[in-house]
């Protein structure tokens, strides 16, 4: 107990804000370490060509795209009910007889 009391007294004189103060100013200055890095490497003229081709095809004329589709919601319910079905009946144990699974037949 007498340590830690000891510890504590030791450490009330120091200034929080200058510790505060320096961390800041460390992250700073890592920040803008990072960001001269970035700007300076490759890195930073591939995004700025990949921005280039992100605005030219936003700029396409997009107009003479054809949106309007014949297909509504009760032609996929039919379509998913049809699909259904012929799976259904494509895997049924029924369709091959024993003789047609033998080892004989299959060649085993």
């Amino acid at each position: 107990m007498q340590q830690a009391k000891v510890i504590i007294e030791a450490n009330t004189g120091t200034n929080p804000l200058l510790a505060i103060v320096l961390a800041i100013a460390i992250a700073a200055a890592m920040v803008t370490v990072t960001t001269l890095n970035f700007l300076n490497s490759g890195a930073y003229t591939t995004v700025k060509q990949i921005q280039i081709g992100i605005q030219t095809t936003d700029a396409v004329n997009q107009s003479d795209l054809d949106i309007i589709s014949p297909i509504n919601a009760a032609d996929i319910d039919k379509y998913v009910t049809t699909l259904e079905q012929r799976l259904n009946t494509s895997d049924n144990y029924e369709d091959f007889g024993p003789e047609a699974v033998s080892d004989t037949a299959l060649g085993l």
